[in-house]
């Protein structure tokens, strides 16, 4: 096994353990490595999607998309972010607390 697929591996571990500061650390490793390996975008994704850091979890899907544009997993992943940025806007707009009208 080489080096790249040992820590991606050990990653892999840390991120099913929610050790997620540990394998994102381990991810970017990986991307040192080898800057198109997609399944480490694909990962940090998933740790940024986690913190709902959501912005930037659609960067590293998108980055992973412009490596491998057949990933299905990637595409699936953009499309739960987007759905959960829908339903939080939607859920904000209906909000009657945000009615202009109550603070007349």
């Amino acid at each position: 096994m080489d080096v790249k697929n040992k820590i991606f591996n050990e990653a892999l571990n840390l991120f099913e353990n929610s050790k997620l500061d540990e394998a994102k650390k381990k991810f970017e490793k990986i991307i040192e490595i080898d800057p198109n390996y997609d399944e480490a975008y694909y990962y940090l994704g998933k740790i940024q999607n986690k913190f709902q850091n959501f912005g930037q979890a659609i960067n590293f899907y998108n980055k992973a998309l412009e490596i491998n544009p057949d990933n299905e997993k990637v595409r699936n992943a953009i499309t739960i972010v987007n759905n959960i940025l829908n339903i939080s806007n939607s859920l904000y707009y209906e909000n009657p607390y945000t009615d202009d009208d109550l603070y007349e």
